[in-house]
C-alpha cells in the first residue's frame, strides 16, 4: 500500500488538471484510484472485528444496535490515522471528495464487494426500519461526509503537529498520541470513542433503543 499510495499523493498534489487527467482520467478517477487502495487495506480489520463479535455471540445485521453497526463502520477507517500514509490518504480524500461527489464514487465499483459496503448497508437497514430505507440512506450520507470531514481535519492536526517538530521524521503511533496530547488533542482511542458516540447519535436520533 505505501509506495502507491505515496505515488498516487504525489500526482494528486499536481496543481494542473491535464496531468489529473492524463494519470487518472478525472479528479474522480482520482479519488476512485485511492479510496480503492485505502478500501481494500482496512478489509482485513473490518472482518477481524466481525469476527472476533461473532466468537463472542453477537451476530452482525441490522437488528445489532447503530452504535455497534457505526464502530464498525468508523473505527478501521479512523485507525489508519495512527500510520504516515493514512494521514496522507485521508487528506486527500478530504480534499478531492468534495468536488467528486465522494457519495457517489462510494457506490460505485470501489465499494463492491468489500466489508466496507456490507456495514454501511447493514446501518441502512438498521435505520430503516425506523424512519424507511429512502431517509435512512439520506442520513447514512450524511453521516459520511461528517465522517470524512472530521478525519480529515484530525489528518491536518496531525501533519501540523509533524511539521512543527520535524516534517523528516517518521513518528510511531504512541509518539503522535503524545504530541496531540501535548497540544490539547485527544489521544487516537479517545478521539475514535468520541466520533463514534458524536456519529452515531445522528443516526440513531428518533430510533428506538430497541432497534
Amino acid at each position: 500500500m505505501t509506495a502507491r499510495i505515496r505515488d498516487i499523493v504525489a500526482d494528486a498534489k499536481q496543481s494542473n488538471d491535464s496531468a489529473i487527467n492524463y494519470h487518472f482520467g478525472s479528479r474522480a478517477g482520482l479519488l476512485r484510484a485511492i479510496l480503492r487502495i485505502g478500501i481494500e487495506a482496512m478489509e482485513e480489520q473490518r472482518q477481524n472485528e466481525i469476527d472476533a463479535l461473532a466468537a463472542r455471540g453477537i451476530k452482525v445485521d441490522k437488528n445489532l444496535d447503530v452504535s455497534t453497526l457505526s464502530t464498525l463502520v468508523i473505527r478501521p477507517i479512523a485507525d489508519v490515522l495512527r500510520y504516515n500514509e493514512g494521514v496522507e490518504f485521508i487528506r486527500i480524500v478530504g480534499q478531492i471528495g468534495p468536488y467528486t461527489r465522494v457519495q457517489s464514487a462510494l457506490r460505485n465499483e470501489v465499494m463492491q464487494d468489500t466489508v466496507l459496503l456490507t456495514e454501511v448497508e447493514l446501518l441502512v437497514d438498521s435505520i430503516a426500519q425506523s424512519i424507511g430505507e429512502t431517509p435512512g440512506r439520506y442520513r447514512i450520507h450524511n453521516f459520511l461526509i461528517a465522517l470524512i470531514a472530521i478525519l480529515s481535519a484530525r489528518a491536518l492536526a496531525i501533519a501540523a503537529i509533524r511539521r512543527k517538530n520535524s516534517s523528516d521524521e517518521d513518528y510511531s503511533a504512541e509518539e503522535i498520541d503524545d504530541l496531540l496530547e501535548e497540544s490539547g488533542q485527544l489521544r487516537h482511542d479517545q478521539f475514535v470513542d468520541e466520533v463514534v458516540s458524536t456519529l452515531s447519535a445522528g443516526l440513531a436520533s428518533g430510533i428506538p433503543s430497541n432497534n
